[in-house]
């Protein structure tokens, strides 16, 4: 008796990720469909155990819409993040949170035309220049959240809701510079 195609992408979503994709010459054609098609990937897991970054780029980029990094110490190379961001440059959902990255992250996030909603939450090293490549090509954004930034102030925050044109949210709690924000714009929901 054979166990049904849902049954098995069940159990295969239930494994971490750097297993499915270590075990994925080896399986059949479906379960490799599977696997490299999704439409959601947390290459945290994958990233902490150090897995090949070839093996982290197999997946269809034009098919991939939410991508998460989360908890990644400074010592993931440069090069790494940005071929995955360069890889997954057409994501509409990106969450890089607690990533202490490289300004060249963020340049790479700029590349990103499609990106709605950005969550770079603990990220402290965020600085102008690398923000600023964001809100001058990542004009749909939608949603930003930005919590727990100890340099981020009420005049960046001013300066996001006036470039960024399509936002509806902005999260900026724990940002120990932010006190309060007197904004009237009635479109937009602002958390702090």
């Amino acid at each position: 008796m054979y166990l049904p195609l849902e049954i098995w992408y069940y159990i295969i979503d239930l494994m971490p990720l750097e297993d499915q994709l270590h075990n994925i010459r080896g399986v059949c054609k479906d379960w490799r469909e599977k696997v490299l098609n999704k439409k959601k990937i947390d290459l945290s897991s994958a990233l902490k155990k150090r897995v090949n970054v070839k093996l982290l780029t197999l997946f269809d980029n034009n098919k991939i819409v939410e991508l998460t990094i989360k908890n990644i110490p400074y010592s993931i190379p440069q090069e790494v993040m940005s071929k995955i961001l360069l890889r997954y440059r057409k994501v509409e959902k990106l969450s890089l949170i607690n990533v202490d990255s490289y300004w060249s992250t963020f340049i790479n996030i700029a590349r990103n035309k499609s990106l709605k909603e950005l969550d770079i939450t603990d990220s402290n090293n965020i600085l102008n220049y690398p923000i600023y490549s964001i809100v001058f090509n990542c004009k749909n954004i939608e949603k930003l959240i930005l919590k727990n930034h100890p340099r981020l102030t009420k005049e960046m925050i001013n300066w996001f809701i006036i470039c960024f044109k399509n936002l509806k949210m902005i999260d900026v709690r724990g940002c120990k510079r932010i006190k309060d924000l007197d904004l009237k714009n009635k479109n937009l929901q602002i958390l702090y």
